[in-house]
C-alpha cells in the first residue's frame, strides 16, 4: 500500500497575497508587481497575475515603468512582494501618479 503525505509549506500571508493577486488580476485593467528578480514570492505573484491579467508587470522599482503601460488606463492595481521595502512601493506609486 502506498502512502501518501501533503504539506502544505505556504504561509498564511503568502497564501493572502496570491488569493489578492488573482483578485487584483480580474477586476482591473493593469498590475503592476513591485519586487527583487531573485524574489520567489514576487515572481509567483506577477505568474499569478499574468495568467489573469496579460497586462501585468514586474518591476524592481519606479525607473522600470514604462509610461506606454499606462495609456487609456482606468485602473491600476500594484502588489509587492512581502520583502519589498515600503520606500521601493511609495516610489512606485509616485511614479504611477505623474
Amino acid at each position: 500500500m502506498k502512502k501518501f503525505a501533503y504539506f502544505n509549506t505556504i504561509c498564511e500571508s503568502t497564501d493572502d497575497r496570491q488569493r489578492e493577486a488573482r483578485k487584483l488580476a480580474a477586476e482591473n485593467d493593469v498590475v503592476i508587481v513591485i519586487g527583487g528578480k531573485d524574489s520567489a514570492n514576487s515572481k509567483m505573484l506577477h505568474t499569478i497575475s499574468k495568467k489573469i491579467n496579460p497586462e501585468s508587470y514586474f518591476v524592481e522599482n519606479a525607473k522600470q515603468l514604462k509610461k506606454k503601460w499606462f495609456n487609456g488606463i482606468k485602473k491600476i492595481a500594484i502588489s509587492a512582494g512581502a520583502s519589498t521595502p515600503e520606500w521601493i512601493i511609495s516610489d512606485v506609486i509616485a511614479k504611477i501618479r505623474l
